[in-house]
C-alpha cells in the first residue's frame, strides 16, 4: 500500500524542488516502513516497544520488553501522579532507546511502588490503597 501525503494541487509548499524532494522522501521511508514491517529491520525498528499493563486484585502490573537494555540503565521514577520510565544503553554502534509516562489511577499507593528487571522484561507492580496520597515531589524507584 502507497499513499500520497505530500500531493498538492498548485500548493506553494509543492512548488519548490528542493522541498519537493524531501517531502518525497519522507514519504518513501514511511512506506518503506511499513510494507517492511515494525520489528523486520524497517524505519521503525526498535523504537517502539511490547507493553502491557494490567489491573490485578491487589496491584497494578506494568511490564515493558527492554531487552539488551541492563538494569542500572533504567530510570523509573514517579512525578506526582505520573510514572515515567526511561531506559538508554549505547552501544559501539547502536542505541537502545525508551521514555514513556504513564498516568497513575487514584487508587494507586505512590509511596510502595517497585520495579524489577529481569530477562529484559521490566515490571513495575504498584500496589492499590484505600486512600489517594498525592505528592508532587519526583521519587526515583529503585530497579532490582
Amino acid at each position: 500500500m502507497t499513499m500520497s501525503l505530500w500531493r498538492c494541487r498548485g500548493g506553494s509548499l509543492m512548488r519548490h524542488p528542493h522541498t519537493r524532494q524531501v517531502l518525497m522522501d519522507m514519504e518513501q521511508a514511511v512506506n518503506m516502513a511499513f510494507e517492511n514491517g515494525v520489528n523486520r529491520g524497517g524505519f521503525w525498528n526498535g523504537m517502539w516497544r511490547r507493553q502491557s499493563i494490567a489491573e490485578l486484585e491487589h496491584q497494578y502490573e506494568l511490564k515493558v520488553e527492554l531487552p539488551g537494555i541492563p538494569k542500572d540503565k533504567i530510570n523509573v521514577e514517579r512525578l506526582g501522579d505520573q510514572l515515567k520510565i526511561f531506559a538508554e544503553d549505547k552501544g559501539a554502534d547502536s542505541l537502545s532507546r525508551f521514555e514513556q509516562v504513564y498516568n497513575l489511577p487514584e487508587s494507586a499507593d505512590l509511596a510502595k511502588i517497585k520495579a524489577n528487571s529481569a530477562d529484559g522484561v521490566l515490571t513495575v507492580r504498584i500496589p492499590k490503597t484505600e486512600t489517594h496520597i498525592e505528592s508532587s515531589k519526583p521519587v526515583n524507584v529503585k530497579v532490582e
